[in-house]
């Protein structure tokens, strides 16, 4: 390492201005480097060199960064009453949040950071101390950039004036001041925490690594603010490249030359080259010449897209695409992934840079503006804010081996186009994609060559899980379920709003799933895949309607939306998503409601159940205070009635009842036993079901046939006493007929008691029956 000698020290320190008074380094890089116990090092640089004393040069890559650096003179500025100032030379910027300088644990402490070409310190654990981000556009790649940061201890004054301010390389007074900010509120480190970081913002891990070089990174104490002379004249010049330094550069250089987009013109490259080379030839070349030669070299332009000529965007990191097993570039591609109608959206995507549809080529027209970074999530180019190094990084490359084209694809019905889509193509490749997919249409004649700007008619053939082309005179009549985990959710409306049947039991046996089934719950899907589908209901007389774009609650109105049906991901049969055209958002359903989604299946698969439209109804008339009840399809619990199960009698001969209040509805082919007022209560809806069996549960039987049936012997009928006029149930002897909708009650053999009659109390008894049901 070179060294300037003390003379020349004091005339740099007296051209820099006087400092400040009480002002003292405390730390710099090497003394702190060397204190460093964390396994990934950094490591001096040996392109590099510094003529500061103890200033030395650290190159940070590959998650090396010098933590657990314990300092006690440092720890006590931060923690005391004057003011730090951290100040560097940095060689960057970074295009990502990475740490330059840490302090305290993860969750206390301070920190400095770069982040492109801004600069920003947080005081960790503070809540009043704002993280503040400055521009700082002096700030350039690939060369030597200044920058500090000064605050004020945790113990010092901060009622008035500046407290903190950031620097960089500029003239004095080119910086950014903050007042009435401090470190007062920083969390307690603990002694084990009061640890030092350099390149990264944690002292334990690799926290906002920084990619990069430091260099002469100093620690200063001073009873005010300093300015940027002063700070210069304390950190010191910015390094010097050695010999070794700009043979790397020049292999570089050399590496990327070439007439391609994107490298060094070989024209001006080899000329710097052989400059650049002839110094490192030198035996003994100065500080001057080999900083000229690697200033030139970096201020090297590379070739720029022609206007006119077609290219591919590829992506430019090796590691991804090692891990992609083949070449990634960008292309202009469709809307959605899926849908049956056509898609007239675009989106730039990514996928095979070996594909040859014209979709992948692109030519470039400049019109002065920057741009912003580029990622990739899924296959869709979104923004992003993870810089270089990752799948963000492109490249440019010219493509001479394609001649552009258009394919029209058109579906006919006679003379008539249904749909029409126009995508890009090269001639004497094959036909691209349609942009048309869903499994639930094939196309029949894709294959060909492209031979020109064309048109192309499809044949298509259609496998949909409703009727194709229906009005809603002819569609047939479906219940639509929402299926979560599949289970069935059935959807219907109330009052004119839409609602889904959230609670529904699941174990119901019938494909409604849910309470009283009437025209609300029934639907007709009218349409076409080419034209759309929309979803009209029978009760209200209206369509589904999707106000917006966004995750709003869907309605009901006379015109509808028109959706596109989608194949569902999920693995449940029949299942089919919906989806407005052009729009982002599904149907999807939250809770009771139906609301926009942004993704397809986490909620939104439904499918439709026909419907076989019989118009079932029962007037349950209650002499007494009870009755049996068994019906073969949902009914609303009429109000003031309770509903019980049996499947006990005690040993005195009281039937045990357990009253049903889940779910909040008369279940199919389910026996009861009813408690209400007398009166006659009217059930009714507009499906049954088929079979006719007699039902089971405890020890009811429900008797759903039209003649009804013979009661078995021993088994037991709800009857009144003539004479005590109480109800209960009465042990037959194999002559009872029980009618259709009503139910009797049989003992298991191991029953306790073979009592004549079983009341609902333990009052009374019985010389003789009245009248049976």
């Amino acid at each position: 390492m070179r060294k300037i000698s003390s003379i020349l020290t004091l005339l740099l320190l007296c051209l820099c201005g006087n400092l400040s008074a009480q002002t003292t380094v405390i730390a710099r890089m090497a003394a702190l480097a060397g204190a460093a116990t964390n396994q990934n090092k950094a490591t001096v640089s040996t392109d590099w060199e510094t003529s500061v004393d103890g200033g030395a040069v650290y190159e940070f890559s590959n998650s090396k960064y010098l933590g657990a650096i314990t300092n006690n003179d440092v720890v006590n500025a931060i923690e005391g009453n004057k003011f730090v100032t951290v100040a560097m030379w940095v060689y960057g910027p970074t295009t990502s949040e990475q740490a330059l300088f840490g302090y305290g644990d993860q969750n206390t402490g301070v920190k400095v950071s770069l982040n492109g070409k801004k600069q920003k310190m947080t005081t960790k654990g503070v809540d009043d101390f704002d993280e503040l981000t400055v521009n700082a556009n002096n700030i350039q790649a690939n060369q030597w950039c200044f920058v500090a940061f000064s605050f004020k201890g945790k113990t010092a004054d901060v009622s008035s004036g500046n407290t903190y301010r950031y620097y960089t390389s500029t003239t004095d007074n080119q910086y950014n001041s903050r007042s009435n900010h401090n470190l007062s509120n920083m969390a307690v480190v603990a002694d084990a925490s009061k640890l030092l970081a350099i390149g990264s913002g944690n002292q334990g891990t690799a926290r906002d690594v920084y990619t990069g070089l430091i260099a002469n990174l100093t620690v200063i104490t001073s009873d005010a603010l300093l300015n940027n002379s002063e700070i210069a004249g304390l950190v010191g010049s910015a390094p010097t490249p050695t010999k070794s330094a700009l043979s790397n550069k020049i292999a570089y250089v050399e590496l990327n030359k070439g007439n391609g987009i994107g490298y060094y013109a070989t024209s001006t490259a080899d000329a710097a080259i052989a400059a650049a080379q002839a110094v490192v030839d030198k035996q003994s070349p100065t500080y001057d010449e080999l900083q000229a030669q690697y200033d030139a070299l970096n201020a090297l332009s590379i070739n720029l897209p022609v206007s006119g000529k077609t290219y591919r965007i590829v992506s430019a990191y090796p590691n991804f695409e090692a891990k992609q097993e083949v070449k990634k570039a960008m292309y202009a591609g469709s809307e959605t992934t899926t849908g049956n109608n056509p898609v007239t959206a675009s989106i730039v995507r990514w996928g095979n840079a070996t594909y040859t549809n014209n979709a992948y080529f692109w030519t470039i027209v400049p019109n002065g503006n920057g741009h912003s970074e580029g990622a990739v999530v899924s296959d869709i180019i979104v923004g992003w804010t993870g810089g270089f190094n990752s799948c963000s990084a492109w490249y440019i490359e010219e493509e001479t081996l394609c001649d552009p084209a258009t394919i029209t694809y058109q579906l006919k019905e006679g003379e008539t186009v249904l749909w029409s889509n126009t995508v890009d193509a090269a001639i004497g490749k094959p036909y691209p994609p349609t942009g048309f997919y869903n499994k639930f249409a094939t196309f029949n004649n894709l294959q060909g060559t492209v031979e020109g700007d064309e048109t192309v008619v499809l044949n298509a053939s259609y496998n949909f899980p409703f009727l194709y082309g229906a009005t809603v005179e002819t569609a047939p009549t479906v219940a639509l379920d929402v299926h979560g985990n599949e289970a069935k959710y059935p959807l219907y409306h109330n009052n004119g709003n839409l609602s889904v049947e959230y609670t529904a039991n699941t174990n119901a046996p019938d494909y409604t799933q849910g309470a009283t089934k009437n025209n609300t719950y029934f639907w007709k899907i009218v349409g076409d895949p080419v034209r759309g589908f929309k979803i009209y209901n029978v009760s209200a007389n209206k369509y589904i309607h999707q106000t917006n774009d966004g995750d709003v609650v869907v309605t009901l109105d006379a015109d509808g939306t028109t959706f596109q049906v989608y194949n569902s991901n999920t693995t449940i049969d029949r299942a089919f998503c919906l989806k407005v055209p052009n729009r982002q958002y599904y149907i999807n359903h939250r809770a009771s409601a139906l609301q926009g989604w942004i993704r397809p299946d986490e909620g939104s698969s439904f499918r439709a159940y026909p419907i076989t439209k019989v118009d079932a109804s029962y007037d349950l008339t209650l002499t007494g205070q009870y009755a049996t009840l068994c019906v073969p399809f949902y009914a609303t619990v009429p109000t003031g009635m309770k509903l019980y199960s049996n499947s006990s009698v005690d040993a005195n001969g009281v039937l045990e009842l357990t009253e049903i209040t889940s779910p909040a509805f008369i279940m199919p082919g389910k026996p009861y036993i009813v408690e209400a007022a007398a009166g006659t209560y009217p059930l009714s809806n507009t499906s049954i079901l088929t079979s006719k069996a007699t039902t089971n549960e405890g020890n009811l039987h429900g008797v759903l046939a039209d003649d009804g049936e013979t009661v078995p012997t021993g088994s037991y009928v709800l009857a009144r006493n003539k004479n005590t006029n109480k109800q209960g149930f009465f042990r037959t002897n194999g002559t009872v007929n029980c009618p259709q909708y009503k139910c009797y009650l049989t003992l298991p053999a191991t029953s306790p008691t073979a009592a004549k009659e079983l009341y609902f109390d333990n009052e009374g008894t019985t010389t003789g029956i009245e009248a049976i049901f």
